[in-house]
């Protein structure tokens, strides 16, 4: 940061940005990679948000699009569906 700092007061634009402050608040939001891990972790939450939303949305679609065949038919047809066993 002082580099940079030191390159931008010798262009004499380090007014402009609004001097060491901003730089040093700036340098503040940059990720590093010790935060990778947490990044990573939050792409992968919302990957597994979007699929699950793509899936209810294509059962929601299925369930207004049924015409009329037995639903135990129309249920064991959906992918990854497997029905929960019954209390007695």
């Amino acid at each position: 940061m002082a580099v940079l700092g030191e390159e931008l007061k010798t262009a004499k634009q380090l007014d402009a940005i609004g001097g060491y402050a901003f730089l040093t608040r700036v340098s503040g939001s940059i990720p590093t990679t010790a935060q990778a891990g947490y990044f990573i972790e939050r792409v992968r939450e919302q990957h597994l948000l979007r699929e699950i939303i793509r899936s209810a949305t294509g059962a929601v679609e299925d369930c207004f699009n049924f015409t009329g065949a037995s639903t135990s038919s129309w249920t064991r047809s959906r992918r990854g569906y497997s029905p929960s066993p019954r209390a007695a």
